[in-house]
């Protein structure tokens, strides 16, 4: 496929060669791999992405061509975390289920934010569909903004000071909709993160904008991060929406305390050595429990087991907007994996 000559030095190689995936390979060449993959499948998705395409169907899209290119290798099958497909005020964390589907329709604006893992190594990176091309400054803006924060990222770089130039020019942008000027705002309380092998979110947050309690010391170091920033048409920053949540992610790889409760702790363990530490949903719940785990889920939540990641909606509503990608950092050198002419 000549979509894949040149890319990354592999020539002409077909990309079921590119594509075998050897155990142990290192974290660049195997993000470069997850790279791969996640362009393949952006070009793969893009005739279906039209008003009338529910949520389902699109990750059910993404991520079955996910694993057909992993070859089901993987903790989740290559799969890096469960499809996040927001609209509209909904910036982030929502993926479909069983009780909540959305069917685009000519004005909505999905961010479409999916990850391929190898060997552990998880590709992010996301962008956004616009129907209404009224609102295409306001993807601009925000594309902008993300190709800023790639840009100034660097070993050494306080990130405290990184996020500056970041928000100056998102909010350079103004979105006009029905003759009313909407200037762009960021999201505040979202951002990017460091990626550890088997870890999405490594602990680092790479804000959007300046943070005066933001901790001094922390600068950019060798290793692998997730830029990614998020704009508003109305609002400064999300809140969650508990009660629709339907991603989980576990955070204690122990069941020590739920040895007085033998279901529980196997209803756990199980959970551990399927899921790991990757990221899960409902929908793979669903297939696996045929639904009777909701109670389950909500005990492991309760007592610290298992962390929530409820959807993310704009407090003053507002549409939004996200683009990301994966890059690597090191000392003279930087890659952006997952960037290619679609964005």
């Amino acid at each position: 496929d000549t979509q894949y000559k040149n890319l990354y030095g592999v020539g002409n190689v077909p990309i079921e060669k590119i594509l075998e995936v050897k155990p142990n390979t290192d974290k660049v060449e195997s993000e470069k791999i997850g790279a791969i993959i996640h362009k393949a499948i952006r070009r793969h998705i893009r005739p279906y992405l039209k008003p009338g395409l529910k949520l389902s169907e699109l990750a059910n899209l993404i991520e079955n061509k996910i694993k057909e290119l992993t070859k089901n290798v993987g903790t989740l099958n290559g799969v890096g975390f469960p499809s996040s497909l927001s609209v509209n005020n909904c910036a982030a964390h929502f993926t479909p289920s069983k009780l909540y589907d959305v069917t685009l329709d000519k004005a909505s604006i999905v961010k479409i934010d999916f990850g391929v893992e190898v060997n552990g190594w998880i590709t992010d990176s996301a962008f956004t569909v616009a129907f209404n091309e009224d609102y295409k400054e306001l993807l601009d803006a925000v594309k902008d903004a993300t190709n800023t924060g790639i840009k100034n990222a660097g070993m050494g770089v306080h990130i405290k000071e990184w996020g500056k130039d970041i928000m100056e020019v998102m909010e350079s942008y103004e979105v006009n909709i029905d003759n009313k000027t909407y200037p762009v705002q960021v999201i505040k309380n979202l951002g990017g993160h460091n990626i550890l092998k088997n870890k999405i979110h490594g602990g680092i947050f790479l804000p959007g904008t300046y943070i005066e309690y933001y901790p001094e010391h922390l600068k950019f170091e060798e290793g692998i991060y997730a830029v990614e920033t998020f704009g508003s048409t109305a609002s400064d920053s999300v809140i969650e929406k508990h009660e629709e949540n339907t991603i989980y992610m576990n955070k204690s790889l122990t069941s020590n305390k739920l040895d007085k409760n033998e279901n529980m702790k196997l209803f756990y363990d199980n959970l551990i050595k399927k899921y790991n530490t990757m990221p899960y949903c409902d929908r793979y719940l669903d297939n696996q429990y045929n639904s009777i785990y909701k109670s389950k889920m909500k005990t492991l939540t309760d007592i610290g087991y298992v962390n929530k990641y409820p959807p993310l909606y704009c407090a003053n509503n507002g549409m939004t907007a996200q683009y990301e990608h994966t890059i690597y950092i090191n000392e003279g050198k930087k890659i952006i994996f997952s960037s290619s002419t679609d964005y």
